[in-house]
Protein backbone atom coordinates (compact mmCIF):
# COMPACT_ATOMS: atom_id res chain seq x y z
CA UNK A 1 0.00 0.00 0.00
CA UNK A 2 3.16 2.14 0.88
CA UNK A 3 4.94 1.40 -2.57
CA UNK A 4 1.01 2.68 -4.37
CA UNK A 5 1.33 5.87 -2.64
CA UNK A 6 4.67 6.86 -3.53
CA UNK A 7 4.30 5.83 -6.87
CA UNK A 8 0.52 7.21 -7.39
CA UNK A 9 1.86 10.62 -5.59
CA UNK A 10 4.76 11.03 -7.51
CA UNK A 11 2.97 10.11 -11.12
CA UNK A 12 -0.04 12.68 -9.95
CA UNK A 13 3.00 15.59 -9.17
CA UNK A 14 4.09 15.18 -12.62
CA UNK A 15 0.79 15.26 -14.31
CA UNK A 16 -0.48 18.23 -12.11
CA UNK A 17 3.38 19.85 -13.28
CA UNK A 18 2.77 18.89 -16.84
CA UNK A 19 -0.73 20.43 -17.25
CA UNK A 20 0.35 23.86 -15.79
CA UNK A 21 3.41 23.94 -17.88
CA UNK A 22 1.59 23.41 -21.11
CA UNK A 23 -1.21 26.39 -20.00
CA UNK A 24 1.90 28.85 -19.04
CA UNK A 25 4.16 27.99 -22.29
CA UNK A 26 4.78 26.76 -25.82
CA UNK A 27 4.56 23.26 -26.31
CA UNK A 28 8.43 22.70 -27.29
CA UNK A 29 9.37 25.02 -24.41
CA UNK A 30 7.30 23.23 -22.08
CA UNK A 31 8.05 19.58 -22.91
CA UNK A 32 11.50 21.15 -22.64
CA UNK A 33 11.66 22.57 -19.58
CA UNK A 34 10.00 19.67 -17.92
CA UNK A 35 12.93 17.33 -18.92
CA UNK A 36 15.17 17.41 -15.82
CA UNK A 37 12.40 17.94 -13.46
CA UNK A 38 11.09 14.40 -14.87
CA UNK A 39 14.34 13.10 -14.05
CA UNK A 40 14.31 14.46 -10.59
CA UNK A 41 10.94 13.05 -10.11
CA UNK A 42 12.30 9.37 -11.09
CA UNK A 43 15.22 9.92 -8.41
CA UNK A 44 12.50 11.03 -5.48
CA UNK A 45 10.53 7.87 -6.19
CA UNK A 46 13.47 5.77 -6.53
CA UNK A 47 14.84 7.26 -3.28
CA UNK A 48 11.28 6.90 -1.73
CA UNK A 49 10.88 3.45 -2.46
CA UNK A 50 14.27 2.63 -1.72
CA UNK A 51 14.34 4.08 2.15
CA UNK A 52 11.00 2.11 2.07
CA UNK A 53 12.00 -1.52 1.54
CA UNK A 54 14.91 -0.77 3.53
Amino acid sequence: LQVAAVVTGHVLGVIAAHDRSVRLFPPHRAVAGQLPLLILMICYTVAGLALLLA
